[in-house]
């Protein structure tokens, strides 16, 4: 797979010498470069390609195929896809397909007198979709349309407090929102997937909603707003992107990037190494392999390494009770505290990221975030003590076996299972370690890295699930009733674990609805105090993503990278952008 990429490369470098040495020969007559005035401007960034490597499979594109962030796919779709907003360089809303972000200032931006909001968006008028069609606005409304169809699996997430949405003109569209909601500002291409309505409007009324789903467009058939297009499937292992010379910010400045699906880290690694392939993004690698690279590249100069605060870790129990193994654990706090405060969560840290700044996990608010005074940090409270964590495990009702493992009320051994995906193996097996050095059996199954996206089995784990999403207001909403994962959203929610308790669901509906960055404070302060008290997740680190970047590689990759913050915990926004873009 690695050669195939770089196979593609030479090809193109090999076709370019033919076509310039065939007119090198051309006869008197021919027409090709017959004279300085009839030649074609030279175009230096044409034959330049980009090798981009990720671990994930690419099922489809679109809204329902960016439900997990896991091998960086996310990271990379700005390369082919664009939003109404983005971002800008430090890390706020930033206007893209839109002429400019609503505001209350302009009148854009009107909260009625029923509680509901409404934003105004005027739109550029230069931007065409990547087959030459122009994009309007009503595109926007069938996006709506399609993104709250509760038929179709991405009527999840910010859609779903959008009333209706309404196109005045061809540059104008309205907003209606049910409530007034404090991130309704940030609609780039993740949150609000923009779908072209000339393409897949008649699919939509006409057929049934699989056939629908199975539309060439999501896979072979795929275009969109961003700078390069997609030309080349390669049955979602090696995707070719040629450039769109229409892309509404500029032609890019190379001419073709390859997107490799690789999801082996080593082969990616060692393909990075050898200089097959010019960048990996975020997720790709676990921080072992990333930190082993920083510090080869920092003594060779062949590459760069480049990190950020991202996600918060946690583990989370299972409270489906049809899954759930031992099922006293989501039933009982005390069993919940005990095993919490058996994991040595400093030395987990350092493991995983020597020489990076604490990363302590006791609060779920980013560096930064002016609110931390006002939240603190609710889970400090949990000290690592493994002895005062037996006693609790026995005066909550488990008992010691012959063998000195630990038995559950009903007398049976207890087993602890964990799940992972392959990035996270690391800490899974510290985690596990560390019960295990108390008398509780724990067993790793990393999950297998083509179970990322929506899937039921990712929401049936007995045991345990180590994962992140997001950080701050997000956390609370991952812990929403709304976002339980089940058949009828497809498995699309975010609260894999089934947690669901009605108080929460309340502040989590305040916390949305409240505009006030420093009331949210207020807010969150109270969340973080329900969830330390009743533990439905264990707080185990914040990541530290890594970007690592060959030195063939020029532009604002790097520094994009690192401007992502509050806004783009998912990664998306990286390739904003990837029109400017070079190689060398």
């Amino acid at each position: 797979m690695l050669a195939r990429g770089t196979r593609g490369w030479l090809r193109g470098a090999a076709l370019g010498l033919l076509v310039l040495l065939q007119a090198g020969c051309a006869p008197p007559g021919s027409t090709s470069l017959s004279s300085p005035a009839q030649s074609a401007p030279v175009d230096d960034g044409a034959t330049k390609t980009l090798v981009l490597a990720q671990l994930n499979p690419i099922r489809v594109f679109g809204p329902w195929g960016t439900g997990n962030t896991v091998g960086g796919g996310v990271t990379l779709m700005g390369v082919h896809s664009a939003g109404l907003v983005s971002m800008d360089g430090r890390g706020s809303a930033s206007p893209r397909i839109a002429l400019a972000v609503p505001s209350f200032e302009d009148g854009s931006i009107t909260v009625l007198p029923d509680g509901r909001m409404q934003t105004t968006w005027r739109l550029r008028s230069d931007v065409t979709w990547q087959d030459g069609q122009p994009f309007t606005a009503e595109d926007v409304v069938f996006s709506h349309r399609l993104l709250t169809d509760p038929a179709l699996p991405g009527a999840t997430g910010i859609s779903r407090f959008i009333e209706r949405a309404e196109a005045s003109d061809p540059a104008t569209v309205t907003f209606t929102w049910k409530t007034t909601l404090y991130n309704a500002l940030f609609l780039n291409f993740s949150s609000f997937w923009l779908l072209p309505h000339h393409l897949l409007a008649k699919p939509y009324e006409e057929d049934s909603k699989e056939a629908f789903l199975a539309e060439p467009y999501f896979t072979t058939d795929y275009l969109n707003l961003g700078p390069f297009r997609l030309t080349d499937w390669g049955l979602g292992q090696e995707l070719t992107f040629e450039r769109y010379n229409g892309y509404f910010l500029g032609r890019p400045k190379v001419g073709k990037i390859i997107i490799d699906v690789i999801t082996d880290e080593n082969v990616i690694a060692a393909g990075l190494r050898a200089g097959k392939i010019d960048l990996v993004p975020e997720k790709a690698f676990n921080s072992t392999t990333s930190l082993a690279l920083r510090d080869e590249w920092s003594k060779s100069g062949e590459g760069t390494v480049v990190s950020r605060q991202t996600n918060w870790y946690y583990m989370q129990f299972q409270w489906d009770t049809q899954w759930a193994r031992p099922v006293e654990v989501p039933r009982d706090v005390r069993l919940r505290i005990a095993l919490y405060e058996a994991l040595d969560r400093a030395a987990l840290r350092d493991f995983l990221f020597p020489g990076i700044p604490d990363t302590n996990a006791d609060t779920f608010l980013t560096a930064g975030d002016a609110r931390s005074a006002v939240v603190g940090q609710p889970f400090a409270r949990y000290a690592y003590d493994p002895a005062r964590a037996e006693r609790e495990l026995v005066e909550a009702g488990w008992s010691r076996g012959a063998d000195g493992r630990f038995l559950d009320r009903a007398g049976n051994r207890v087993q602890l299972e964990i799940w992972a995906f392959p990035a996270d193996v690391p800490p899974m097996q510290v985690i596990a370690a560390d019960w295990r050095k108390i008398g509780i059996e724990a067993k790793e199954y990393p999950l297998p890295p083509q179970l990322t996206g929506p899937a039921a089995e990712r929401s049936q784990f007995p045991g345990l699930y180590l994962a992140a999403r997001g950080a701050s207001e997000s956390i609370v909403g991952n812990f929403s009733s709304f976002e339980i994962a089940t058949p009828e959203n497809r498995w699309n929610g975010f609260n894999r674990a089934s947690y669901s308790n009605p108080m929460l669901d309340r502040l989590n509906d305040q916390l949305v609805s409240t505009l006030d960055s420093s009331e949210r404070g207020k807010l969150l302060k109270q969340a973080g105090e329900f969830l330390a008290d009743e533990l439905p997740g264990l707080p185990m680190y914040w990541q530290i993503n890594f970007l690592e970047l060959r030195d063939t590689v020029r532009g604002p990759v790097a520094e994009d990278y690192q401007h992502m913050t509050l806004l783009d915990n998912s990664g998306s926004e990286m390739a904003r952008n990837a029109h400017l873009w070079d190689h060398i």
